[in-house]
């Protein structure tokens, strides 16, 4: 499986458990894991080569990604730094809240 990177606490459960958000032994990422990883990423700033490190991307497909964070209007950047807009760190959030629900061993409601 893959560890994704959210940005701020580490925790042993980083990893999105949504269905198609999870990645199996040699499959690939799919585009929302890809936003919700540079989101993460650009929590505080990032220049767009610390984003293709992070991301492991490169930097052709990275601009294509944060075009369309830009568009949704998650991400944007003033000179070269990339930075999550308020509405982006509420989706990051939303994810963070159903990746523990669903790992949960138990619910309470």
């Amino acid at each position: 499986m893959y560890n994704i990177n959210l940005g701020g606490e580490k925790t042993s459960q980083q990893m999105l458990a949504l269905t198609g958000l999870r990645r199996l032994e040699g499959g690939k990422r799919s585009t929302l894991t890809i936003c919700i990883q540079i989101l993460g990423i650009a929590m505080n700033g990032a220049g767009i080569t610390k984003i293709v490190y992070g991301a492991n991307l490169n930097f052709k497909i990275v601009k294509t990604y944060l075009d369309r964070l830009d568009d949704w209007k998650l991400i944007e950047h003033k000179t070269r730094i990339f930075k999550t807009t308020e509405k982006g760190r509420r989706v990051l959030e939303y994810f963070r809240k159903a990746d523990r629900l669903i790992m949960a061993k138990t619910v309470t409601l």
